[in-house]
């Protein structure tokens, strides 16, 4: 973050990054505009790439990358990122065999708004050579409460007084949901294998995004937190608008009630 800040214009000093004024003092009359082309785009969907020392012998055709988001850059080679499918306290992964998928996130990802919670994430963009183990093909039929989805119509949603992701949607995005009956998931795992996958991580991506980017929290391994970190869950929830029909998919990252 200290690297990101630095090369970051501000108007306090002319327009210019804190590392140009600084390098313009020192080194006059020289092009001193820092290189970005190195940096990355904080919450973009990413293959971690395992090393094969790390894979199962007895599975030939087994996953060879993890789906992750990505957080910060570590000097100037090495990732960080977060891999919801890994087991907590494990989930912070820095590695230098990263690939990015910025454009196709930036395409798929809709408006963010609200900021309250906090969605866990996964990541949908390709792959290296076969799907992560985390992601399974199969559609599992949760049990909470259902709301039934008529006519689709859409428009962009953006209500930034709360806190809480949304995710507006386009008819061209959901061509058979006005037909379909909506089950609001209970776990990231029941979102993530369900047949709205796809809107489920938007909302998750662009709540992350959000959270991030207004620095609500920090992504901390285990043994750096001072205090006892606090235990969160996620909540996904289906929206209708006034007529009744489909309007966002929501999700939210939130601290459970009895730790409040």
């Amino acid at each position: 973050m200290v690297r990101k800040t630095n090369v970051t214009a501000t108007r306090t000093i002319d327009g210019l990054t804190p590392m140009e004024s600084f390098l313009n003092e020192a080194f006059p009359g020289q092009d001193n505009k820092p290189d970005l082309s190195g940096e990355r785009i904080c919450g973009s969907q990413v293959t971690i790439h395992i090393p094969q020392e790390r894979r199962l012998r007895s599975h030939k055709f087994g996953p060879r990358g993890e789906a992750g988001i990505y957080l910060c850059m570590e000097g100037s080679q090495i990732y960080t990122c977060w891999v919801p499918s890994r087991r907590k306290g494990h989930q912070i992964v820095r590695s230098a065999n990263v690939n990015f998928y910025e454009k196709v996130r930036e395409a798929e990802l809709l408006t963010e708004t609200e900021h309250d919670v906090e969605p866990e994430i996964r990541k949908n963009g390709a792959p290296i050579s076969s799907r992560p183990q985390s992601v399974t093909e199969q559609t599992k039929t949760p049990s909470p409460q259902r709301s039934e989805v008529n006519n689709l119509q859409h428009a962009e949603v953006h209500n930034p007084q709360h806190g809480q992701t949304t995710t507006s949607m386009t008819s061209a995005k959901l061509p058979d949901l006005r037909k379909e009956v909506i089950t609001e998931p209970k776990t990231m795992t029941e979102a993530l294998q369900g047949p709205q996958r796809e809107h489920w991580l938007r909302a998750i991506h662009s709540e992350l995004r959000s959270l991030l980017t207004k620095g609500t929290w920090r992504m901390l391994d285990g043994n750096q937190a001072h205090n006892r970190p606090l235990t969160v869950k996620w909540v996904f929830k289906v929206k209708k608008n006034e007529d009744g029909n489909l309007d966002k998919f929501k999700a939210r990252l939130v601290v459970r009630g009895f730790e409040q």
